[in-house]
């Protein structure tokens, strides 16, 4: 998948902003968000990311792959993923 050419990345202890360089506005998300954005960037797959959020928390891999589809929805309904 491939980012905006318009957003830049700003990582913080307990924050990851995304930034929209081209407006000046901001979107923040959780340590999850941001391993799933690291995870895009990095071309990983969702199965990738739905295998290395299960080790990380345990967590239903049905649930983590919902959840991790809908984030990519989100990402795209804000122009931060083409």
């Amino acid at each position: 998948m491939e980012f905006s050419k318009t957003v830049k990345f700003v990582s913080r202890p307990g924050r990851f902003l995304i930034y929209f360089s081209d407006e000046g506005s901001i979107f923040e998300t959780n340590d999850v968000g941001k391993y799933i954005v690291l995870a895009l960037k990095a071309n990983k797959s969702i199965e990738e990311i739905v295998n290395g959020l299960n080790k990380e928390t345990n967590a239903d891999k049905n649930r983590i792959k919902a959840d991790v589809e809908q984030f990519i929805t989100l990402l795209k309904s804000k122009g931060i993923l083409k």
